[in-house]
């Protein structure tokens, strides 16, 4: 997970700081701070690199204010992270300059109280715990891809982290507005035997104990209360796993259900909760689920496109309401009857497609992964 800079706009450092322009542009990557004192515009070019958060205090344009649009448009060439004026000679940057930065998504700051050292000391400390994260990063990864290894995994895991304790539980977290200013996440009073990892586009936390304790759902609540988790975010939590070794499992059952919050609508979603999604989440890629649910979707949704009707919404909202035809009924604002016609033409078209006279359970299942396969793809 790489620094950007909305992950540092939530310390205090940064309190004072006045956003400008360019805000689509606060999940830009940050590879090291630059400071533009002397620099002309035709150097910048040479100055300047990929994802440089560029400190200034404009000193050089201070008598030629509308110089700043061109400094701001070499930096987006340059593909710099963004751009904070210290309010020195600059209150506010111009209508043009504005427009240009948004268009960009190029942020642009003012501040007045903070010394540039301290944002570079901060931003540079930043980059080297990004840096060991990226390594843990990779161990997980390692971990996930080799869930039949447990020795493996119980070593790399204790690299992680040699005071892990034997059982554990895995919450996976997402901010449910990736692009908000100032939601940033810190970890506080965090023990030593668990561990927060940046880990892909959330935040894996794999909290451990000893076999002895008793772990309940409001304790972990608790937990990610007080860790700073609040409604901000989005949150899957595993079953509890035995043993280290099993550490792949309890990793992969987290992010299945943050993604089934985020599909839900949910904040907060315990995997053993899930009834048969417990089963299909993990199983949506198996080319044998993929080629059912096909063969039951895919004959509804070809009369559909060449009908132009809406017989896969009907199918879904029937198996939403577990077969009920009134409610269905009710939801989709039609008669019993035409809701009863719908359902005989789709059972009709899935027993010929496939040979074989197709029951409810049949749908409801080829509806279900439908449901999650649709979703997860669109989360992608």
């Amino acid at each position: 997970m790489a620094l950007r800079i909305r992950d540092i706009l939530t310390d205090e450092l940064y309190r004072g700081f006045r956003l400008e322009a360019g805000i689509a542009g606060l999940g830009n990557k940050i590879s090291k701070v630059g400071i533009l004192d002397h620099e002309s515009e035709d150097v910048i070019t040479a100055s300047f690199t990929k994802g440089e958060f560029i400190l200034t205090t404009l000193l050089r344009v201070k008598d030629n204010p509308e110089k700043l649009y061109d400094i701001v448009e070499r930096l987006i060439d340059v593909k710099a992270s963004g751009l904070c004026i210290k309010d020195i000679y600059f209150n506010s940057i111009g209508k043009d300059v504005k427009e240009l930065a948004d268009s960009a998504g190029f942020p642009i700051f003012i501040y007045s109280v903070v010394y540039m050292e301290d944002i570079i000391l901060d931003v540079a400390n930043k980059l080297k715990i990004d840096d060991i994260n990226k390594k843990i990063e990779s161990k997980i990864e390692e971990i996930i891809s080799n869930e039949e290894e447990s020795l493996l995994i119980t070593k790399i895991a204790n690299e992680i982290n040699p005071y892990f304790k034997e059982k554990c539980i895995v919450m996976y977290c997402k901010l449910a507005d990736n692009d908000s200013l100032g939601n940033g996440f810190k970890i506080v009073n965090c023990d030593k035997q668990h561990k927060v990892i940046p880990f892909r586009e959330g935040t894996l936390i794999i909290y451990t104990f000893e076999s002895s304790e008793k772990i309940r759902y409001e304790s972990i609540k608790r937990f990610l209360r007080k860790s700073g988790f609040d409604e901000r975010y989005i949150i899957g939590i595993s079953t509890i796993t035995d043993n280290l070794g099993m550490l792949s499992y309890g990793i992969k059952e987290s992010m299945y259900g943050c993604d089934y919050a985020v599909l839900n609508n949910q904040r907060l979603v315990f995997f053993e909760q899930l009834g048969v999604d417990m089963i299909l989440l993990p199983l949506l890629d198996n080319v044998w689920v993929k080629k059912y649910y096909t063969t039951i979707i895919s004959s509804i949704k070809k009369y559909d496109e060449q009908n132009n009707t809406d017989l896969l919404e009907t199918a879904t909202v029937y198996v939403n309401n577990r077969g009920n035809m009134k409610a269905t009924a009710r939801d989709i604002n039609q008669h019993d009857n035409t809701v009863r016609y719908r359902m005989q033409k789709i059972y009709q078209m899935i027993s010929e497609k496939t040979g074989k006279e197709i029951g409810y359970e049949d749908l409801a299942l080829g509806v279900r992964i439908h449901k999650l396969v649709e979703g997860i793809e669109n989360l992608e």
